[in-house]
């Protein structure tokens, strides 16, 4: 018994969802079920409704309108007409709803919405909902995953650790021929579950094409470089056992059959984790020919040499070795090793007792190079007022690292060099697991705490419910959040914010939740396409006040029949021409317009703007239709007047008229 607590999740009798007894008989107690299981939690949230987006605030504003106008309408016919004159009263009120009532106005928002999908195609990014594409430009806070977004999503080997010496790939020289260097470069090809894709004879090593994840296709394609055959040697070495990488035991262990120099058949144990936990099953160390012990000191010089290399950004992998030579080992493996058929769940209780005492190879430490274009984003993005927040699972040492090879941190300066104006938007490492341990309510205070006080934000360590509390936190907050995600854990977060974005290749479930999917899966691309969405709302918006001022040059049309007496010549047909040719096709034309000004360097308009506002309003039936109105009456009036006779007329009216005494 200890005084620490264990969670029942990382618990090694537990058994989770679809967990079966293969052989025997087995008795369990149920410990949590439905909501209260990781799996429930993720559906119920997967399944929340999600938040109104801005295409249906901009549907309710055009409808109010329309609704509006068409009540006026109609009340204005009653009182100056009639219900007498039934038939004139019908054909008068359908011309003036045509002439008022903008109905194409759906179709420029569809238009508007289309055209944007297709420039944000072009900048690979695919638009499931256009609902998507007027939403984004008003994203003021945008959620994104560390690892893959804002790196590159392949490794490269960077540092070798063996013989107590750290040597760089770059200048390797004849460290490379060294027999352990050797060694360890074996054990990382042969305990990998990287494998070639068929079909690359005659292809560069380094253009092989490679299944697994990426930390093993780093390991193998630098094993190409130094490795003669790497297929003869998976051949001599034939993999009877394979304990794959978890994140509960942080390790992967594989056994192979091979033989000896005699010719002997042997059994050796090749074991791949991280370091604090490889560490602790080995008991010796081996340098140049000699094998020494491993005690306390020189494991405090290993793992300090591993924190430092976590902290410069680097996956590291330590490796070790045991030939099982022992008549009980032998025994106990053909034992356990008796097929398919519930072996592996037998193997795992015999690595569980005969992986230690093993021999410390050393450690491969692996970089993930951040994208080139990375920090221009970031710039843009702090330009155009967007709070960005960084969730990652790694480590807050590692997770400062790469923040600081992306951008997002800024690197420490010189003590030398003379004192420079402050950076005015400087983030802040938080490490999540701390609250970890509290209650939802409380660990939901924290996070609009850290939201509140903090600019940008680097979240290490963080999980799941985590990350759904801060979407959520952001957007009761009154921002307008957009999260980036690409595992099946980011699917409740990416529900419940305002645009949904994915990477390419994502879950099934994450990309069904979507409404953005990044095709290069890349930060800079997202901030670039937020650019398309604010142009869009500035176009849509010059196009409605185009057609709210050639609506009020027919209202005034309208007024001086139902005032003034004068005739009315428009009819319904005239009316959707007009609508047509007068209204429809030139607002289309006034979507692909380029931008005024940089976009991109002004603040969100969340609350101070609006695709219907009383600005626009203002300036389309006032300003725009007194222009109008006044050059058309100078212009065409005088014109009619003469072509209809008015003028002499007015001649001959004057002459029979008396004079005024």
């Amino acid at each position: 018994m200890t005084s620490k607590t264990l969670s029942k999740w990382s618990s090694s009798n537990m058994g989770m969802a679809c967990t079966h007894a293969i052989s025997g008989f087995g008795y369990g107690v149920a410990l949590a079920c439905g909501r209260n299981t990781e799996a429930g939690s993720m559906t119920a949230l997967s399944f929340k409704e999600r938040s109104p987006s801005r295409w249906e605030k901009h549907q309710k504003q055009i409808s109010y309108y329309l609704l509006l106008v068409a009540a006026v309408c109609f009340l204005l016919l009653c009182c100056t007409t009639g219900f007498e004159h039934g038939q004139t009263l019908y054909e008068v009120n359908l011309s003036l709803l045509l002439g008022l009532t903008p109905l194409y106005l759906p179709f420029i928002l569809y238009w508007g919405l289309r055209r944007t999908k297709v420039d944000m195609r072009r900048k690979q990014c695919h638009v499931r909902n256009l609902r998507g594409t007027s939403t984004l430009g008003l994203s003021t806070v945008i959620v994104s995953d560390l690892v893959g977004t804002m790196t590159k999503r392949r490794m490269r080997v960077s540092e070798i650790f063996v013989d107590m010496a750290l040597l760089s790939v770059d200048n390797l020289g004849v460290s490379a021929q060294s027999p352990r260097f050797i060694e360890l470069i074996q054990a990382s090809v042969l305990c990998n579950d990287a494998v070639i894709c068929p079909g690359n004879i005659g292809v560069p090593k380094m253009q092989k094409d490679m299944y697994g994840n990426i930390l093993d296709i780093a390991l193998l394609k630098f094993g190409l470089i130094i490795l003669p055959n790497i297929d003869l040697l998976r051949q001599d070495h034939e993999k009877v056992a394979n304990k794959h990488y978890t994140s509960e035991d942080k390790v992967q262990v594989t056994v192979h059959r091979t033989r000896d120099a005699d010719g002997q058949l042997k059994l050796i144990l090749l074991m791949k984790g991280h370091c604090d936990v490889v560490i602790r099953r080995c008991s010796t160390f081996a340098i140049r020919d000699e094998e020494l012990p491993l005690d306390e000191q020189l494991q405090e010089i290993i793992l300090s040499l591993a924190d430092g290399l976590l902290e410069a950004g680097r996956h590291v992998r330590a490796f070790a070795y045991k030939e099982l030579s022992d008549e009980l080992e032998f025994r106990r493996f053909s034992q356990v090793n008796t097929g398919l058929e519930g072996g592996e769940y037998k193997y795992r209780d015999y690595l569980a007792v005969d992986t230690y005492s093993l021999r410390f190879l050393g450690m491969i430490a692996t970089y993930n190079p951040p994208r080139s274009t990375i920090p221009k984003a970031m710039d843009r993005c702090r330009a155009a007022g967007i709070k960005l927040i960084v969730v990652t699972q790694r480590k807050p040492k590692m997770a400062k690292a790469l923040a600081l090879d992306v951008g997002i941190l800024p690197a420490a300066s010189d003590p030398f060099q003379a004192p420079t104006k402050r950076m005015p938007y400087v983030a802040d490492v938080v490490d999540m697991s701390v609250y970890a341990d509290e209650k939802p309510q409380h660990q939901r205070r924290h996070i609009e705490h850290l939201l509140l006080n903090h600019r940008d934000l680097v979240c290490a360590g963080t999980s799941t419910d985590q990350l759904h509390w801060i979407a959520d936190a952001c957007r009761r907050l009154g921002a307008v959040v957009s999260v980036i995600g690409g595992t099946l854990h980011d699917t409740p977060a990416m529900r419940s914010s305002h645009v949904g974005v994915a990477r390419y290749g994502c879950a099934v479930m994450c990309e069904a939740s979507a409404d953005l999917i990044l095709l290069d899966s890349s930060f800079a691309t997202l901030v670039s396409v937020v650019g398309d969405s604010r142009l869009l709302f500035e176009n849509l918006k010059k196009a409605l006040a185009y057609c709210l001022a050639t609506n009020t040059c027919n209202l005034l049309v309208y007024c001086s029949f139902f005032l003034l007496g004068i005739p009315l010549h428009i009819h319904i047909m005239d009316e959707l021409i007009l609508a047509i040719l007068v209204n429809l096709v030139p607002a289309l034309t006034l979507i692909y317009e380029p931008p005024e000004e940089n976009l991109m360097q002004q603040m969100p308009k969340v609350y101070d703007d609006f695709l219907l506002n009383s600005r626009d309003s203002c300036r389309g039936h006032c300003w725009i239709c007194t222009s109008r109105g006044t050059t058309t009456c100078s212009t065409t009036s005088p014109t009619l007047l003469v072509r209809s006779g008015a003028v002499r007329r007015a001649s001959s009216w004057s002459a029979k008229c008396p004079p005024f005494a």
